[in-house]
């Protein structure tokens, strides 16, 4: 599975050292930049100020502001996917769903704020009415690829993190085997010149009893 869609899942560069990149991989592996560190942070608030705006009991005589505050607001991380060239999140198929996700949402407050406009005719209303369930069924369906990408490419970073460590281990037991090797060898070395030192002695002994 790995080596079919590892490409395809797993981020397209690496954070080092190895152990950072361990422990602090889901933060690092949401942007594929170092110049968009901040982004990660800034769309967590962004959600925050979403639901804010949307909570707010505006009144009916600015209920249009408010609209055009949430579109505006919106616009905001799909001019920052535009900055990056769809490159900004470092899993590869999320800028793409983020994308069209943003879009709808825009499309959605757009619809609605056509439908809050009294002077529409019912024709046009109802057309608004299709066009939101139209863009609900989208978004529904680009949330539902967003959590089973996201799950998939946590489960293949999951297997990434097992098999870097299992290797880091075979990396760690083949080096302890070639120092102990290498002290083996050492040892057998030592021994060897001792051999030698006792037989030249011995030699040296008979030759002078001779």
């Amino acid at each position: 599975m790995m080596r079919c869609f590892g490409p395809w899942l797993l981020p397209h560069r690496a954070w080092k050292p190895n152990e950072l990149k361990l422990q602090y991989n889901d933060f690092f592996s949401s942007v594929a930049s170092k110049d968009a560190l901040w982004v990660h942070p800034f769309l967590q608030m962004h959600g925050a100020v979403f639901s804010l705006i949307a909570a707010i009991p505006f009144r009916e005589s600015v209920c249009m502001a408010q609209f055009g505050l949430a579109i505006a607001w919106t616009c905001v991380p799909i001019a920052l996917l535009v900055r990056w060239r769809l490159r900004l999140f470092r899993r590869p198929p999320l800028n793409a769903l983020c994308f069209v996700s943003y879009l709808c949402v825009v499309a959605m407050l757009v619809a609605s704020l056509v439908a809050q406009n009294s002077s529409n005719t019912s024709e046009v209303i109802s057309d608004v009415i299709v066009a939101q369930s139209v863009l609900s069924g989208i978004l529904a369906v680009v949330s539902a690829a967003k959590v089973v990408i996201t799950l998939t490419i946590a489960f293949a970073e999951h297997r990434a993190k097992i098999e870097f460590r299992r290797f880091h281990r075979r990396l760690r037991l083949h080096s302890e085997n070639n120092r102990l090797s290498g002290e083996k060898f050492e040892l057998l070395w030592k021994k060897t010149d001792q051999n030698e030192e006792a037989q030249q002695l011995q030699m040296s002994k008979l030759t002078t009893n001779c």
